[in-house]
């Protein structure tokens, strides 16, 4: 039965629900790693201004990110960029950008090849935008296409940026050049300002980070919007922006689905809701807003709570907010037993892995069913998934936090669940009932919601 897998001793200890409360961005960073004889650390961007230049007239964009960070030990700050064409100068003289692997094959990144002493610092890093974007005689198509289920691929796919374990204040200051522009829109889930017809200025919440931005900008007469308020149960209007081919057909469903989550979890934790209306096959989400197909909007809207609200820090993290989806997706069913197909390794890789295992959409989501099988003499896991949010509300998430987090509110702890069905543990069969890691790679399995996209698929969106 479930209950054999609980340690039932209550838990003594408080205030683990927020985990960024009096703590640094960095105290999340995975560790700092020597390498070449370089000590290779980690870096907080306190703010990050993005300009970024269009210049119609010669098909080119160029941007320069000014960012004020701050280290904690002395070493070679590590940020990450794909562009590989990238100039900086940091606090005002000329540095190199170089390319590093992480340990244990964890991903790749970028650093500045200086020595830094701890405190604060200023780079000013020169890169050129090629992805996602096209030109035309006088327009341009431009759009942050992100994913998890890939490496590299939130915002330093486009600039530069931290990796998901820091919030950070963001402006992104746009601007076309060139004659005879026609006028444009910019979609960004950010509070924005038209500067003249071609310059924008959006400048977003502290609380966002590297997989929260949602930015599209197209020539105006290429979609329909559709504009309207929803009223949330906190009194506060929310403001619901709708662009594509058929907007209008998204309308009720989005004000269903938010009447839905505000009675599960509370109020919407964002001043917006901004939907990019496709029908590419699936859905992509943001802080307060997705790209997605009709179909998956419930699925994508649900992550606006878990996934860019309380927002998952590094690839052993991501597996929470997609299983709470998929089993809100599958009617919040409740299962008694887990089988050996459950076994994940979900939450087992390194600390520098950085991808969503997809096994989160399967397996996750019977573990989250399970879960609430374990707990459903004490008002199932809605109730605590509700609290969770809660207290989390613009802040990051761990499954070492998600997992103490449960057993403080239940009072009894779920870890030997944790460690057979999440960390990919087992246990040694010597009487000990001490678990050992096991060792693979990640099932990649097909999702439906989150479709990989083609080139053809992106220049369709753009």
């Amino acid at each position: 039965m479930a209950q054999a897998h609980l340690k039932t001793s209550v838990l003594l200890f408080c205030g683990i629900f927020s985990i960024s409360a009096g703590a640094s961005d960095l105290d999340f960073a995975p560790h700092s790693f020597s390498k070449n004889g370089k000590n290779h650390v980690f870096m907080d961007f306190e703010t990050a201004d993005y300009q970024i230049t269009y210049d119609v007239a010669h098909r080119e964009t160029k941007t320069k990110s000014t960012i004020r960070f701050t280290i904690r030990e002395t070493g070679f700050p590590i940020f990450d960029l794909v562009e590989p064409s990238a100039s900086a100068k940091l606090d005002g003289e000329n540095v190199s950008v170089r390319n590093i692997d992480f340990p244990e094959g964890g991903s790749k990144a970028r650093y500045l090849d200086r020595s830094l002493s701890p405190g604060e610092h200023v780079v000013v890093i020169e890169s050129f935008l090629k992805d996602s974007v096209t030109y035309d005689s006088n327009s341009v198509k431009s759009a942050f296409f992100m994913s998890d289920l890939s490496d590299r691929e939130f915002l330093e796919k486009y600039l530069p940026a931290n990796l998901d374990f820091d919030q950070v204040q963001m402006t992104f200051d746009v601007q076309l050049l060139g004659r005879n522009i026609a006028p444009h829109t910019l979609q960004i889930n950010c509070p924005q300002t038209r500067l003249t017809s071609s310059h924008f200025r959006a400048e977003c919440p502290a609380t966002y980070n590297n997989s929260s931005v949602l930015y599209h900008i197209y020539k105006s007469d290429r979609f329909i919007t559709y504009r309207s308020k929803l009223s949330s149960i906190s009194g506060d209007s929310v403001d619901l922006t709708i662009y594509g081919t058929s907007p209008a057909e998204y309308a009720q469903q989005a004000a269903m689905y938010f009447a839905e989550l505000e009675a599960d979890y509370g109020p919407w934790p964002h001043k917006q809701l901004l939907i990019y209306a496709t029908e590419y096959g699936g859905g992509m989400e943001y802080a307060g807003a997705t790209m997605t197909s009709l179909w998956a909007l419930g699925h994508e809207m649900h992550h606006s709570y878990f996934a860019r609200s309380t927002f998952p820090m590094g690839g052993n993290a991501g597996w929470m907010d997609e299983a709470m989806a998929s089993w809100r997706d599958d009617g919040y069913p409740s299962i008694e037993n887990l089988t050996a197909k459950d076994r994940t390794h979900m939450a087992g890789y390194s600390e520098y892995y950085r991808v969503t295992d997809t096994d989160a959409y399967s397996s996750g989501s019977r573990f989250v069913a399970h879960l609430d099988f374990v707990y459903k003499d004490q008002g199932g896991f809605k109730a605590f998934m509700k609290h969770y949010h809660a207290r989390n509300v613009g802040t990051g998430a761990t499954t070492d936090n998600f997992e103490k987090a449960i057993a403080s509110f239940y009072g009894r702890s779920a870890s030997s669940l944790f460690s057979r069905y999440v960390y990919g543990k087992e246990a040694e069969n010597d009487g000990s009932n001490v678990f050992k890691t096991r060792q693979q790679s990640p099932r990649k399995q097909t999702n439906r919601f989150h479709k990989k996209l083609s080139e053809i698929d992106t220049q369709s969106l753009l």
